[in-house]
């Protein structure tokens, strides 16, 4: 008589139970990356469209800003042709699903639309004041914005503010 070689139901129970367990940990693992990989993007397209205010400022010889509503986690690009005018550039961005703009150290600027904290930099590419930015996601981790007002320079940080 020929012996059939098969797998026994123990042998499979702890093949199952070894994927089982993998699978758990690669599922953590997965919504861990998931939340920092949304505060990244949203500095990211927060130091973009800071990036692109400087831009426009020097290319159009006036002066433009981005203006931050943290309330609601918005932000937007405007336009400074004169002390008291502000034009918007475009419609208010947010941060990504999960993101806040927890806080800055951005002077209010009380001519856009409604007072709110802005950045403005000058026909030099130079911003108004020294600022940083405060981003921080669902699970408790920051990314700093920095401004360096001389030559309006944008850094980030993952850090949390003291």
């Amino acid at each position: 008589m020929k012996k059939i070689k098969a797998v026994s139901l123990i042998e499979m129970m702890v093949v199952l139970g070894i994927i089982t367990m993998l699978m758990g940990l690669t599922t953590v693992y997965f919504f861990n990356y998931k939340a920092g990989a949304a505060l990244k993007i949203s500095a990211n397209n927060i130091m973009a469209a800071l990036n692109q205010a400087r831009s426009l400022a020097i290319t159009h010889q006036i002066e433009h800003g981005v203006a931050f509503d943290p309330a609601n986690s918005e932000y937007f690009i405007f336009a400074k042709p004169d002390q008291l005018t502000r034009q918007l550039i475009t419609t208010s961005m947010k941060t990504a699903s999960g993101v806040i703009i927890e806080s800055t150290t951005l002077p209010v600027d009380s001519h856009v639309l409604i007072s709110r904290p802005a950045e403005i930099f000058n026909i030099t590419g130079s911003a108004e004041d020294n600022a940083s930015i405060f981003l921080k996601n669902s699970q408790g981790k920051y990314y700093t914005l920095t401004i360096v007002n001389a030559t309006g320079r944008i850094k980030i940080y993952n850090y949390q503010k003291l």
